[in-house]
């Protein structure tokens, strides 16, 4: 799935990602980025998604290049 982050919040390591296929945001955690340290709203990022008790979770992200 590709989407663009919508907010992250590096001293706390989690973010949101926008998607046109989810209505609801994505939520990321920092541990899930694959290859990069740090992240920018507005990054077109590549991932998989996978539901949790609060919704979707990013796994295996990537940033798009």
């Amino acid at each position: 799935m590709k989407g663009t982050i919508k907010k992250y919040y590096s001293h706390r390591g989690i973010g949101f990602i926008e998607t046109e296929e989810v209505e609801d945001d994505i939520i990321l955690h920092y541990s899930q980025i694959q290859g990069a340290l740090e992240l920018e709203e507005g990054q077109e990022v590549e991932f998989e998604v996978e539901p949790t008790s609060r919704g979707l979770r990013a796994v295996n992200l990537q940033i798009i290049e």
